[in-house]
């Protein structure tokens, strides 16, 4: 996930930097949590994906 899309990557080191324990753990948690709302909106409203470019 982090290694694939800027915005996840980001995200990801993002939230690493702002835990204090269990870093990836948590990042990963948080990330992923992130990519399964964004599958669930893509596949209620019937579109298609378009990563941001960063």
């Amino acid at each position: 996930m982090r290694r694939c899309g800027y915005e996840f990557r980001r995200y990801y080191d993002l939230k690493f930097k702002e835990a204090n324990q269990f870093q990836h753990k948590r990042a990963l948690a948080l990330t992923a949590r992130k990519l399964i709302r964004l599958a669930y909106r893509l596949l209620m409203d019937n579109r298609l994906y378009i990563p941001l470019e960063g």
